[in-house]
C-alpha cells in the first residue's frame, strides 16, 4: 500500500484520539477513584449540580481541547527562549569528541584511539562546525511523552537531561530553567510542573480543565468531540489493495484493504481531501495470455456487441487454462505478447476483452467466502 506522506497528519490523529481517551475521560477517572471520600450530603449535592449541568440544553462553558501537540509546542517555544540551537550543537560535539568509549571491538577501540589523536584545535574546530550548522529546536528536541505511571502525571518532559549533557550544567538545574518559563505558558490548564529524579519534568492538568473538556466533549452534537479540522488541509491519495485480475483475493488483500479504509476514514475526520485508489487491470503479460486465450475460446468477449452478454464463468479456472498454454506453446506465447501490444496500443477488440475480465473480476470481488 502506497500513500503520500502521512508523518504530519498520522501523528496528529494519534495525538488527538490519546489525549481524548486518556486525558479527557480516563485521567479525570483515575483521579476520581483516588480521591478522598467526600460527607455524603456533600457527594449527593456534587452529583445532583453535575447531573443538572450534563443535561442541561445550555451549551457548557467553551475551553480549547489540548494534547500532546499543545504541550510540545509549549515546550518548544521555552526551550528556544532558554537554550541556544547553536551552544547546544558545539556543546554535544565536544561531549562526544571528549567522551570516553568503552568499546569492546577491535573497530570501536580503533575509533576511539583516532578521536583521541585529535588535537584541541582540531576538537574545536568540529564542534564550530556544528554550531554553525546548527538548526532551531524542533518537536522532536522537547522530548515530550505520555507518563509512564500514573503517580507521574499526565506527560513528561525528558529534554533536560540530553540538553545539560550539551551545556555542562545538572540536569536539575536545566529542568528549573525550563519549569521557570513554562509555568505561565501552562498555568491556565496544568498544575506546577514537577521535577523528579535527575532532571524529569512531569506535567499534569488540572481538574476543573478535564472537568469543562470532557463535559464540552460530550455536548459536542456534531459528533467530533470538540476537535477542530486541521487547518493545514492537503489532497491526500491512499493506494489499496490492487487485486489481480482473474485471481481469487487472499487476506493479503482483506488485510491492505482494511488498513487503507481506517487511513482515509481518519484523515476525513481530521479534515483532509482523501481519494481512495486501487488499481486494477494492469495492462502486463498476463492480460495478454488471457485476452488470447478469449479470442481463441470465447470471442464473443472481444466484440463492443456482444461482450456485455458473456459469461467468463470460472475466472481462476480461466487463468489456469491461458497459463497452461503460455507455457507449454511457443507461438501462443509469441501471440499472448503481441497482444499486450495491441493492448497498450488501444485496438478495440483487446480493450474490449480487457473490460470484460475487470468486470468479472469486479464481481468477484464482492463476494466473501
Amino acid at each position: 500500500m502506497r500513500f503520500s506522506p502521512l508523518s504530519t497528519s498520522l501523528a496528529f490523529i494519534m495525538i488527538q484520539w490519546i489525549s481524548l481517551r486518556a486525558h479527557a475521560f480516563g485521567v479525570a477517572r483515575r483521579r476520581v477513584a483516588v480521591a478522598p471520600v467526600a460527607p455524603f450530603q456533600e457527594m449527593t449535592s456534587q452529583f445532583s449540580n453535575s447531573q443538572l449541568h450534563l443535561s442541561s440544553t445550555s451549551a457548557p462553558p467553551q475551553c480549547d481541547i489540548k494534547n500532546i501537540r499543545w504541550v510540545q509546542d509549549s515546550v518548544l517555544e521555552v526551550i528556544s527562549e532558554v537554550f541556544d540551537p547553536a551552544e547546544v550543537a558545539r556543546g554535544a560535539a565536544l561531549a562526544k569528541l571528549n567522551k570516553k568509549k568503552k568499546g569492546k571491538k577491535k573497530k570501536k577501540e580503533g575509533a576511539q584511539a583516532e578521536d583521541n589523536n585529535l588535537s584541541a584545535d582540531e576538537k574545536l574546530e568540529i564542534a564550530e562546525r556544528a554550531a554553525a550548522n546548527a538548526k532551531p529546536f524542533s518537536i522532536a528536541d522537547t522530548m515530550v511523552t505520555l507518563a509512564t505511571r500514573p503517580e507521574f502525571g499526565d506527560y513528561q518532559i525528558n529534554a533536560a537531561l540530553g540538553l545539560s549533557r550539551a551545556l555542562n550544567m545538572s540536569p536539575h538545574e536545566c529542568a528549573g530553567l525550563m519549569v521557570e518559563k513554562l509555568l505561565p505558558v501552562i498555568d491556565e490548564y496544568m498544575e506546577e510542573p514537577e521535577i523528579a529524579g535527575p532532571g524529569f519534568i512531569n506535567l499534569r492538568f488540572k481538574n476543573d480543565y478535564l472537568t469543562a473538556a470532557a463535559s464540552q466533549m460530550a455536548a459536542d452534537a456534531t459528533g467530533r468531540l470538540s476537535l477542530p479540522e486541521t487547518k493545514k488541509k492537503e489532497k491526500i491519495i491512499v493506494d489499496f489493495s490492487s487485486p489481480n485480475i482473474a485471481k481469487e483475493m487472499h487476506v493479503g488483500h482483506l488485510r491492505s484493504t482494511i488498513i487503507g479504509d481506517t487511513l482515509c476514514n481518519l484523515l476525513k475526520f481530521v479534515g483532509h481531501d482523501v481519494i481512495r485508489l486501487n488499481h486494477v487491470g494492469d495492462w502486463g503479460t498476463q492480460f495478454g495470455m488471457l485476452v488470447e486465450h478469449l479470442r481463441d475460446e470465447c470471442p464473443a468477449a472481444l466484440s463492443t456487441e456482444t461482450s456485455a452478454n458473456v459469461d467468463l464463468g470460472d475466472l481462476v479456472e480461466l487463468y489456469k487454462a491461458a497459463k497452461k498454454r503460455f507455457d507449454a506453446d511457443p507461438d501462443f506465447k509469441i501471440k499472448a505478447r503481441e497482444c499486450v501490444v495491441q493492448l497498450q496500443a488501444g485496438n478495440d477488440n483487446e480493450v474490449t476483452a480487457w473490460k470484460a475480465l475487470c468486470a468479472a473480476s469486479r464481481v468477484e470481488y464482492q463476494k466473501v467466502r
